[in-house]
């Protein structure tokens, strides 16, 4: 199937707990003296040194000011909303302004993204997994971030500001739709991991929660007999679990150290299909609460 060249920045998705993204969305706001054209989509960061809101006159008091990001920058989130310090929402932020602006920004570390590749090729289903660098677009027609996952850097290299989860949809062919979580993100504790242990098959798995955020087994050639977790979590640490069988459903077993909370653990794998379970660690229950079940139709 061939796919469009259609790059529209980031677009939030979904949690790493396996829910829908609900809309939610936090107001800072952009200085009159800021040099960058801003549109939807758009990677932004803390300003170093700047003053707050009220400074700028803004209604909001006490507001952060940021600036667009570059790869190398400690992300904050996406641009999701620009308005005038009235609130009255307008499409992107010119490069010379005659005004401050407010934004809304997606700023949830744990918020998962669809973002185009830049690629004209197909890729390897291999770069799951992996990390890679975003390469920063003028926007597109539409008011919408030209912003594209730069595919020649995807390595496997931590210090990378994207880590890739999957696709969004489609395939790895040219223009590829990838999901990713950031991995320099500013609101994410230095202790809470963001790293994928990829695969191939396993046997009793115990997830690491001292190392891991996600745990994807690629061609399960056998039944699971998911273990307790090992390592040392933090309270509330999000974790994801990615399986895919070798073409042949398994049967799936799980620790009493895994409880559902309104869902059902899953018991066998669906032949040939992505299934994904998340959830939060309870550290006071030393626990890994499911709260998510997603099984691919």
């Amino acid at each position: 199937m061939t796919q469009d060249n259609r790059p529209h920045g980031f677009q939030p998705v979904s949690y790493l707990n396996g829910a829908a993204w609900n809309g939610q969305a936090r107001t800072y706001y952009v200085a009159q003296g800021n040099t960058d054209a801003l549109w939807q989509g758009d990677v932004v960061a803390i300003t170093p040194g700047a003053s707050n809101g009220k400074a700028m006159g803004l209604i909001s008091v006490g507001v952060q000011e940021l600036e667009k990001a570059a790869a190398d920058s400690v992300v904050r989130g996406v641009l999701v909303g620009v308005g005038m310090n009235t609130r009255e929402l307008i499409g992107t932020i010119p490069a010379t302004k005659q005004q401050s602006y407010l934004v809304e920004v997606v700023d949830d570390p744990q918020v998962i993204f669809e973002v185009q590749g830049d690629n004209t090729t197909t890729l390897g289903a291999d770069v799951v997994g992996k990390y890679a660098n975003f390469t920063v677009v003028n926007g597109q027609p539409g008011g919408v971030s030209g912003t594209v996952l730069e595919t020649a850097s995807i390595a496997d290299d931590s210090s990378l500001p994207l880590l890739i989860l999957g696709l969004a949809e489609g395939n790895f062919g040219a223009y590829t739709r990838f999901l990713v979580m950031f991995a320099n993100h500013g609101l994410r504790g230095s202790s809470c991991p963001l790293t994928v242990e990829t695969v191939v098959t396993a046997t009793d798995p115990a997830f690491d929660l001292a190392n891991w955020a996600v745990l994807e087994i690629t061609a399960q050639a056998g039944d699971l007999d998911f273990d307790a977790p090992t390592g040392t979590g933090e309270a509330f640490q999000p974790w994801v679990i990615c399986i895919k069988d070798d073409g042949n459903a398994q049967d799936i077993t799980w620790d009493a150290a895994w409880v559902v909370v309104g869902v059902t653990l899953p018991l066998v794998t669906v032949a040939g299909k992505y299934l994904y379970v998340s959830g939060f660690y309870n550290a006071t229950a030393n626990k890994m609460h499911v709260l998510g079940v997603n099984q691919e139709a």
